[in-house]
């Protein structure tokens, strides 16, 4: 599950590299003038920094957190939805989703200090030896809470409902994997990337004497991107455990046959068929299999009683699932076309 995570982290990264570059580029403009604004906004007494000006440096670090928004919701929906899931240039306006996304974010903030200054003021007796084992006992507790509740934001990203509930939920038996793969991976590549990329910096700028403060902006992207890569990859490897999870939100058409529904948009399909016990799981996984076959579907990624779902090994982005739940049969297709063949798979009342 490790190595699969690292994998599909780094791969996913490489292989639409392009379509990244094309997305995030206008933000790294942004954050270069942040960094330049900010740059102009220390002045220097008696040789040390200081901020001239309280109110812009507040303005700024609000515009970094918007962009940082940004650059997540833009990453996860490419890695998980395609590169067709947003503009080639980019997101350029805020909806519900980035609003969820931040009201999110902000709601895990309050939660973290809320936990950090309650460890805190039970140690303000401590001695320095206390003090200090409270700090660790604070990063490994918000560490832990971080793995567990991240989840969320893959999820608005791509237009999911998730609460830190079910985010808490979907890992309770993924403990160590969500805390690798969340926090220790990102660390542990923020901190080798950054010091080897941070000391070639200070070399170059060393030679040519002139800083090149553009180079940290784009060393931010870089491990923004690769942090968010990892959680992209960790919300797919754990939702495909939850595939009830999967069943599209967005119904834009919806049309009664018989006593079936079709539910479509422009990228995800579905089909309803009621229990009744004259169609069978085995009956619809055989015709879907057979008819998905000829567009490439092949691989066969999940095969369980209630589950089944097979992916283009051309295209890991497609899918077609059928499951079993609440009395119904659930045929979902997503980014393929619905092939028209309920005539087939539904039999009629007598």
């Amino acid at each position: 599950m490790y190595k699969r995570m690292l994998n599909m982290a780094l791969s996913s990264v490489f292989e639409k590299h392009m379509a990244l570059i094309n997305a995030l580029t206008i933000y790294l403009v942004f954050m270069i003038i942040i960094d330049y604004v900010n740059l102009n906004n220390i002045v220097y007494v008696k040789g040390n920094a200081d901020i001239d000006n309280g109110l812009l440096l507040f303005i700024t670090a609000l515009a970094n957190w918007i962009i940082y928004i940004m650059v997540a919701i833009s990453t996860h929906r490419i890695l998980i939805l395609g590169e067709d899931s947003i503009p080639k240039w980019g997101l350029y306006k805020f909806t519900k989703r980035e609003w969820s996304f931040m009201f999110n974010g902000f709601l895990l903030g309050l939660l973290m200090m809320f936990v950090a200054f309650s460890v805190l003021s039970l140690s303000a007796s401590f001695d320095s030896i206390g003090f200090i084992l409270s700090i660790a006992i604070i990063g490994v507790v918000l560490s832990i809470i971080v793995s567990r509740v991240s989840l969320v934001f893959p999820s608005i990203s791509v237009d999911k409902a998730m609460t830190f509930s079910d985010a808490w939920t979907f890992t309770k038996q993924y403990k160590l994997f969500v805390f690798v793969s969340v926090v220790l991976f990102p660390l542990l590549f923020s901190f080798v990337f950054g010091f080897v990329y941070g000391l070639a910096i200070k070399l170059i700028s060393s030679i040519i004497h002139y800083e090149l403060f553009f180079l940290f902006s784009v060393l931010n992207i870089v491990i923004a991107v690769i942090t968010v890569s990892a959680l992209s990859a960790t919300y797919k490897i754990i939702i495909e455990e939850h595939l009830e999870y999967l069943e599209p939100d967005n119904k834009e058409e919806e049309v009664e046959i018989r006593e079936t529904t079709v539910i479509s948009n422009d990228k995800n399909h579905k089909i309803v068929i009621h229990d009744k016990g004259d169609v069978t799981f085995e009956d619809l996984k055989e015709k879907l299999k057979s008819q998905y076959s000829k567009l490439g579907f092949t691989n066969t990624v999940i095969d369980k009683d209630r589950s089944w779902m097979i992916k283009n090994p051309q295209d890991n982005d497609t899918y077609v699932l059928l499951s079993h739940r609440n009395s119904e049969y659930v045929i979902e297709v997503f980014q393929n076309e619905m092939i028209d063949f309920l005539d087939q798979l539904i039999v009629h009342e007598n």
